[in-house]
């Protein structure tokens, strides 16, 4: 089917249907939330595994000290 000339293919309504502009859109808003949480998620697994070595660390150094050996 021939177009009208100036417009895009897909603004041409009569015989087919229109482009997927919205999946397009949704997919790409879908990856970028996706990214995001995880990236998060790695962020905050980071902070608590740093945290935890704190607190070992912590616990370490007293009994250390409590046995007189620091």
């Amino acid at each position: 089917m021939i177009h009208p000339p100036g417009l895009p293919k897909c603004w041409d309504y009569r015989g087919e249907p229109p482009c997927p502009a919205t999946k397009n859109i949704l997919t790409h808003s879908y990856l970028i939330c996706f990214l995001s949480l995880t990236a998060f998620r790695i962020i905050s697994l980071s902070l608590k595994f740093e945290r935890l070595i704190i607190i070992c660390l912590e616990i370490f150094l007293f009994c250390f000290n409590l046995i007189g050996k620091l």
